[in-house]
């Protein structure tokens, strides 16, 4: 509850937003088209069948290199282990969801540089 809101507030205010993820890139954009169709992305990324899924940090740079913003500056949202290692291996700071996939110990554990505990909270880390 909440992220289409702060979505939509983040675009409002000119911050860009891209989505990668290790789903099928089929159903990645199925969800897209479903759940976050009024959200102006950037790029989405899912798994393209081509190895280059999560952790691995080529699609991670490749939309930091769309948003012309440092990959150091880019604040990478996720719930796993493996989001914090992503972000890591991009040079960027891995925000751990306290809601999601793996608890929060083992997001700080694997890098989370901050944990946030719903998502108007990400509003304090910009």
């Amino acid at each position: 509850e909440g992220v289409v809101e702060l979505l939509i507030e983040l675009n409002k205010r000119d911050i860009p937003i891209a989505i990668c993820t290790n789903k099928r890139q089929d159903y990645t954009d199925d969800i897209i088209k479903r759940f976050f169709s009024e959200v102006d992305l950037v790029d989405v990324v899912g798994d393209r069948s081509d190895g280059l899924t999560k952790p691995n940090a080529t699609y991670t740079k490749e939309i930091a290199k769309k948003m012309n913003i440092d990959p150091s500056e880019i604040l990478f949202v996720g719930d796993s282990d493996t989001d914090m290692q992503t972000s890591l291996n991009a040079n960027m700071q891995g925000i751990g969801v306290s809601w999601g996939f793996r608890s929060v110990e083992e997001l700080k554990a694997a890098g989370a540089k901050a944990i946030i505990n719903s998502p108007e909270d990400i509003f304090k880390l910009i």
